[in-house]
């Protein structure tokens, strides 16, 4: 007898999802997940990408967002409903022939997984060995005569 799997079912990815995934699949294991309206691409726990109106926006920061702007890439924008404003992320297209290719896409997802990596949060510093928490003493209840 089968096995019933106690995960989420996930929602079938659309055919533009699916392709996105393949070309990305040589820099490592990528997922999606619908999260604010889009799907976010994962790549080792960090997001390395959006699809958002049948476009993709990979993941930049200071190092690489000078070689997407040189291809013509568009920001990710959204629109900041209290101040009815567009605010700009850091993700940006890709030129249109790394949609092609594996091997055109490659350098465009190795960047964007730099970027991501790059932004990871410092570790906290190691406990101590040796050292315990201290316990404040409790207050014995006051017994009445």
């Amino acid at each position: 007898r089968a096995m019933k799997s106690h995960s989420r079912a996930r929602a079938p990815l659309d055919d533009f999802t699916t392709h996105v995934l393949e070309l990305l699949s040589p820099v490592g294991d990528i997922t999606a997940r619908s999260m604010f309206g889009a799907q976010c691409l994962f790549c080792a726990g960090r997001i390395i990408g959006i699809l958002s109106d049948g476009a993709l926006f990979l993941k930049v920061n200071e190092a690489t967002r000078p070689a997407f702007e040189a291809e013509g890439g568009r920001p990710f924008t959204y629109l900041n409903k209290a101040k009815g404003t567009p605010v700009a992320m850091s993700y940006l297209t890709p030129p249109s022939s790394a949609l092609d290719s594996r091997e055109e896409m490659r350098p465009w997802a190795l960047r964007a997984v730099d970027a991501a990596m790059a932004n990871k949060p410092a570790k906290k510093p190691a406990k101590k060995p040796g050292k315990k928490p201290v316990k404040k003493p409790t207050k014995k209840p006051v017994k009445s005569r």
